[in-house]
């Protein structure tokens, strides 16, 4: 079957792997536009344990729309812009599904697991073992016991370079890899497979009577049995066209490259639980900080008190973090749902066209799974997937 996907973040490479390996002719095309390089700014962690990190609530969420403080804010604006999505996230109750999340995300770290044995994943900065750290003692002893993690003292995290904090949950079986990397070595596979790459600065779906018809990038048509619009946050846009309308909204994040000629400073991947943010040292000269859950739409425009306020908060728990000079800044979108469940399966009304997207913060977890969820359906096998396939359904959010 020809399959065209649109979108060449980390879930349309995962989606065109699998679908590949399942025999279909793929093409991929990457609509370059300022948000095509999310993929890459994030912080690299293959983490289902961590998946409902940080714990929101709806006080919360409240007190970031007319309190906006640390790592947390949502635009009265945005909120104004798009109601409904607010509405059904406090109706839905925030954190409801939880659990599928995390179930979903160890189903992705096999997969991983997979992939790493089956393509080599060379020089990814692959890393296994992430913790979660505290301020709290009491706090890590019991999300440690909540979720399995083994619990770690003080001392213990003393050891590992960080300092201020006092306790830490360790998962050992998951992983952290450096993002740039691992997205190249996926292109990289995908053309060695014999996956059509194109890049576009325009790119659209036209159909008619509930079926895709071609896709057209830079002018020039590409006609396909199949479509998968992969798109992260701009996979609305995408859909409009098509009279499906999902509900995704972007969730941007910033984060800070590091460089150093100093000895490792980052002992071990990490989740400063209390700031949201997530550190940690790729290898011996890199550096990466990631923070942020910032709901004002496109808005690339980190100011610098922001800044501030994740490199000091970082700095304040990292031994050694004043030796490193800032090389690079960047800014990724994360596209979520209400319910903080992706998108994954067949658009409403079109018998062709299907969507993976809305991954929200989980975006490097989830995409194995979302694409080989997707190659299943294409492929007719959902038998095999069918209780994963409903929770996803895209009609749950029209």
């Amino acid at each position: 079957m020809r399959v065209v996907i649109l979108g060449g973040g980390i879930t349309g490479l995962f989606v065109s792997y699998y679908l590949r390996k399942d025999g279909h002719d793929v093409t991929l095309i990457d609509k370059k536009t300022e948000t095509s390089s999310t993929s890459i700014h994030n912080a690299g962690f293959l983490t289902p344990s961590f998946a409902p990190s940080p714990p929101l609530s709806i006080m919360k969420v409240a007190s970031a729309i007319f309190r906006p403080s640390g790592a947390l804010y949502i635009s009265l604006r945005e909120v104004a812009k798009n109601p409904g999505w607010f509405l059904r996230a406090v109706r839905t109750g925030i954190g409801s599904h939880e659990r599928d999340v995390v179930d979903m995300g160890k189903r992705s770290l096999a997969l991983y697991g997979r992939f790493f044995r089956d393509e080599g994943a060379e020089d990814i900065d692959l890393q296994r073992g992430v913790i979660g750290l505290y301020r709290d003692e009491a706090e890590a002893r019991t999300v440690a016991e909540e979720v399995g993690g083994d619990f770690l003292r003080g001392a213990e995290v003393d050891a590992l370079g960080f300092r201020d904090l006092r306790g830490g949950v360790y998962f050992r079986d998951e992983l952290s890899i450096n993002p740039p990397k691992l997205v190249s070595f996926l292109r990289s596979s995908l053309e060695h497979m014999g996956v059509r790459m194109r890049s576009s600065k325009e790119a659209e779906l036209k159909g008619d009577k509930g079926r895709v018809e071609r896709a057209v990038f830079d002018g020039l048509p590409i006609e396909g049995d199949a479509f998968v619009v992969a798109a992260g946050s701009k996979s609305a846009e995408v859909l409009r066209p098509l009279g499906y309308r999902p509900r995704l909204l972007p969730a941007r994040g910033l984060v800070m490259i590091f460089e150093s000629d100093a000895p490792r400073v980052v002992g071990r991947p990490a989740l400063l639980e209390d700031y949201g943010i997530a550190v940690v040292q790729h290898n011996p000269r890199t550096v990466r900080v990631t923070g942020f859950f910032e709901m004002k739409g496109f808005d690339a425009g980190f100011g610098e008190r922001r800044k501030r306020w994740l490199r000091e908060a970082t700095m304040k728990h990292v031994g050694g973090f004043e030796r490193l000079r800032l090389a690079e800044v960047g800014v990724g979108y994360r596209p979520c749902t209400p319910d903080q469940l992706p998108l994954v399966g067949r658009v409403p009304a079109m018998s062709n066209c299907f969507v993976a997207a809305g991954t929200c913060r989980l975006g490097m977890t989830l995409a194995p799974v979302a694409g080989h969820l997707i190659s299943s359906l294409i492929g007719d096998e959902h038998e095999t997937n069918e209780g994963l396939a409903k929770l996803l359904d895209p009609a749950r959010l029209k």
